[in-house]
């Protein structure tokens, strides 16, 4: 990983031209057959700042190969508790792999057209390509390639204590390609968005409203938000549209049946906060739902196929979070924070409600209990070491599309729909910081897996028994 230096903040405050640059790579083999990884990411930016009026040119580069296997199924008919290892368990599909490459250079410019709000524009250009290649070398690969152009302009404007902000986005989406290939039929897309914000003071109470004007894919529609703040409360509505994905009006041969037949995804959520604090202790409270109607989901058909079905009608899904926490900003010491939530879906009476709805835990809840130590030994070095835990109820969740990464809701009863049982999980960790610039860091993660077998978060993908990480910052 390398970097290069930055401008310190005192000479950031002065006109001048920046240099910034990221290389990043990794690679990774995996507990299981199939989970190897190798990524490598490019950044580099180059940024011009003068009197009033700033100018960036930038690109970013990724390309990442990852093992596609369909998921891990027990040995002999045991338990899902007993897959942890290839030992106990097969490996569906484990030579597959999936490649995803993006190249990005965008270009922005800051005018000084309103003095006190400059103008911003921009524009950008993406090319993505992904190769999904099947285990041991049956059935045909599948490539799909996409360009995208993309402008923006935003203006801030401050009217009578009004502080608003108007942009205009345009994308334009050439057809998928090759011409033949895994989405036939594919056509390219027109998108412009417009939107206006505005943020405002009443009395003691902080308001920001949106509202916007949206058309993609032959459909337009109308957004707005609202939230308001005031102390330890607040509260927020937003309402929206989504328009449909290539892949569910087009589908893939042989492997995703589409659904063309119905209007785009609408949603409607709400929720409400609260927090306080009383010496070292802080407590907050949320309650949210949302209301979706036309929902768009991916479904699976047995272990190899999936559907894109629609839920007619309006579904409600709703909860509630509770956070406490004690001494957290404590400079030397014991701390704790723990957050649990709870969610439900209403009437989950078919068969896509019933898997939406076990598509998540009824329950989850993260802990941490830490002790900390700063400006140990005159300011040069912060400890901090902590026990952390995450624990959940039972539920399905959803399995990885190996050939498009996309998140599909499985079937009861196949091998990868089997219900992953509730869990907890013990990690440990520390972290060093020398005069607030180098950090070591240590993770113990899943410390009780050999006890704890068969922790799972996603479907057909059991996690290791335990990890030790570490690094340098």
């Amino acid at each position: 990983y390398w970097r290069m230096p930055e401008k310190t903040a005192e000479e950031k405050r002065e006109d001048g031209f920046f240099i910034t640059g990221d290389l990043a790579s990794r690679s990774a083999d995996g507990l299981l057959a199939g989970a190897d990884g190798s990524h490598t990411d490019a950044f580099g930016r180059l940024l011009l700042t003068r009197p009033g009026v700033a100018a960036e040119v930038g690109v970013l580069y990724t390309d990442r190969t990852d093992g596609a296997r369909s998921g891990v199924v027990p040995l002999g008919g045991l338990p899902l508790t007993s897959v942890v290892n290839t030992s106990t368990g097969t490996v569906l599909g484990s030579g597959a792999t999936r490649r995803t490459l993006r190249a990005e250079p965008w270009a922005r410019l800051r005018l000084p057209f309103v003095r006190s709000a400059p103008t911003e524009v921009g524009a950008s250009a993406v090319l993505q390509r992904l190769v999904f290649v099947p285990a041991d070398g049956t059935g045909d690969t599948m490539r799909v390639h996409g360009q995208r152009l993309a402008a923006f302009a935003q203006q801030p404007v401050r009217v009578s204590g009004h502080a608003l902000t108007v942009r205009l986005d345009v994308l334009a989406d050439a057809a998928p390609g090759p011409d033949e290939g895994a989405l036939p039929g594919a056509d390219g897309r027109l998108g412009v968005h417009a939107a206006v914000t505005d943020s405002l003071r009443l009395g003691r109470m902080a308001v920001v409203l949106g509202a916007g004007v949206h058309q993609a894919d032959g459909a337009v529609w109308p957004s707005a938000s609202a939230r308001a703040t005031v102390g330890g409360l607040s509260a927020g509505v937003r309402t929206g549209q989504r328009a449909r994905s290539w892949l569910e009006t087009n589908g893939l041969p042989g492997r995703v049946a589409p659904d063309a037949t119905h209007g785009s995804e609408r949603v409607v959520a709400a929720d409400v906060a609260v927090s306080a604090r009383r010496g070292d202790w802080r407590l907050g409270a949320r309650l949210f739902g949302d209301v979706t109607s036309d929902g768009r989901h991916l479904l699976s058909l047995g272990d190899t196929a999936a559907a894109v079905v629609v839920a007619e009608g309006a579904v409600f899904q709703g909860g509630a979070g509770l956070g406490v926490g004690w001494r957290e900003t404590v400079r030397r010491g014991f701390y704790a924070r723990l957050d649990g939530t709870a969610r439900a879906l209403a009437d989950p009476s078919t068969d896509l409600l019933t898997r939406l709805d076990a598509a998540l835990p009824r329950v989850w809840g993260v802990g941490r209990l830490g002790v900390r130590a700063e400006d140990v030994g005159d300011g040069v070095l912060d400890l901090d070491l902590a026990v952390v835990t995450q624990a959940w109820t039972a539920f399905r969740s959803r399995r990885v599309d190996p050939a498009t990464g996309a998140l599909v809701l499985p079937e009861a009863g196949t091998p990868i729909g089997t219900e992953l049982p509730a869990r907890a999980l013990v990690g440990l960790e520390a972290t060093a910081t020398f005069s607030a610039l180098a950090s070591l860091f240590l993770r113990y993660d899943h410390a009780l897996g050999e006890r704890v077998v068969g922790a799972a978060v996603t479907a057909g993908e059991p996690l290791p028994p335990h990890v030790l990480r570490f690094g340098v910052f």
